[in-house]
């Protein structure tokens, strides 16, 4: 589910057209080769507490209509 203007992002290949549903909705493809290095890093800030994510509000799956 996309809210209107969102984007479909995809680390298997370019979405099928018209996957992005929603008015005003784009999708596109993001590849990358991964980094033991970066990985690593980025794992120890985690654990270091340095890096959390940001959630506003937080819906039961039964409200998913609701978290548009």
């Amino acid at each position: 589910m996309l809210k209107t203007g969102g984007m479909l992002v995809s680390t298997l290949g370019q979405p099928p057209r018209g996957k992005a549903q929603q008015p005003k909705a784009c999708s596109i493809a993001y590849m990358l080769q991964p980094n033991g290095t970066q990985l690593a890093e980025i794992s120890r800030l985690i654990e270091q507490g340095q890096v959390r994510p940001c959630v506003e509000e937080a819906f039961p799956f039964a409200q998913v209509r609701e978290a548009e």
